[in-house]
């Protein structure tokens, strides 16, 4: 017991500095040792400090309640540390975890969380989340402030924003001139033009594509007649934005320049 009194003392006098508002800087050391530890259980259970964020980035305005985690922070953010690489592949990450949810996803191909309403499945409920509320609600809440675009994710926007409006294209094809502002759309290039890889068969007739959206809108305007878009002037229809877009400009805007003329 007195063992324990010494150290309880030795713990307070170590952190009254610290945590000014502490119970068990306050304690009576007269007190009974178990009303002490009652009173600290009852401070420590409602003790703000878990979420207490003291550790400010000196680069940004990141704050962290832990050192370590500033430290994570700082690594991988600023510094761009990734030291878990993939064995299968070029991926690096900051963090373990972020590495193996890479390989489970990516090259095992695990996608646990399905779609009630279609055949959709992914390997993050946040990307279900988004699919659902994209393509089956038809929300999309994230606006551009340059032209009608919508989208269901920020980054979505970012991206069409990066590429559609500021022209930025970061990465290139080593065989052409071919550039992208996603490095998917690289590979798709590579794999689609140089290598002349069509992989995505359709199962209602001999159609072959390299891209599994070419084979979603194939079966849609060509098996199902769906057609997705349509003109808010006509009765024209089409399961090609691309299209629509051709259609609005040439035949309802030269209208209204002739009328304008």
């Amino acid at each position: 017991m007195e063992q324990f009194m010494n150290k309880r003392e030795e713990y307070i006098i170590k952190n009254e500095g610290t945590y000014s508002n502490s119970v068990a800087a306050e304690v009576d050391m007269n007190q009974p040792v178990s009303s002490s530890l009652k009173d600290y259980k009852k401070w420590h259970a409602k003790s703000p400090r878990s979420s207490i964020k003291n550790h400010q980035c000196l680069l940004c305005e990141y704050v962290a309640s832990r050192k370590n985690t500033l430290q994570r922070h700082f690594d991988s953010v600023h510094l761009k540390v990734k030291k878990h690489k993939c064995h299968l592949c070029e991926y690096s990450a900051s963090e373990k975890i972020k590495l193996d949810f890479h390989i489970k996803a990516v090259h095992l191909k695990v996608k646990e969380h399905k779609c009630h309403l279609c055949e959709y499945a992914a390997s993050v409920k946040s990307n279900l989340e988004v699919h659902v509320k994209a393509v089956h609600l038809k929300i999309k809440e994230h606006k551009c402030h340059l032209c009608e675009y919508a989208a269901a994710e920020k980054k979505l926007l970012e991206l069409h924003i990066k590429s559609f409006h500021l022209k930025i294209k970061d990465y290139r094809c080593h065989l052409c001139e071919y550039n992208s502002c996603v490095k998917g759309k690289i590979d798709e290039h590579i794999k689609f033009v140089h290598l002349k890889i069509k992989d995505h068969k359709c199962h209602l007739c001999e159609y072959v594509t390299s891209r599994k959206l070419h084979l979603q809108n194939h079966v849609d305007s060509v098996h199902l007649n769906i057609k997705k878009h349509k003109c808010q002037w006509c009765d024209y229809a089409t399961n090609e934005p691309g299209n629509l877009q051709k259609h609005l400009k040439s035949v309802h805007l030269t209208i209204k320049k002739h009328l304008n003329n």
